[in-house]
């Protein structure tokens, strides 16, 4: 993901032009512009997507290990972590 995310905006910043976004910046993105950003642009969005939906699921869960840490019940804040820090990590491995 995160190499994705960095050869979109490495273009952007070395002032290259941009193929995943409005090549001819007028705020239309066309057939054409579409066509020559290629399968790239979709590989993004898919690991975007999943990464979106993976990490609003993940939020109750920290939000629950935070909780059973702070009211000392350390056999349930164990059990919640051990799953979501797994997958947590398995996520930045492939970013």
């Amino acid at each position: 993901m995160l190499a994705v995310f960095g050869f979109f905006y490495k273009q952007t910043l070395t002032g290259a032009s941009n193929k995943i976004r409005d090549v001819n910046h007028n705020q239309i993105l066309e057939e054409s512009e579409k066509a020559a950003a290629g399968l790239i642009r979709y590989v993004y969005y898919v690991i975007l997507l999943t990464h979106i939906v993976l990490a609003a699921i993940v939020v109750p869960f920290v939000l629950l290990a935070i909780y059973f840490g702070y009211t000392k019940q350390y056999k349930r804040h164990t059990q919640v972590t051990r799953y979501t820090f797994q997958s947590g990590s398995m996520w930045r491995s492939l970013g």
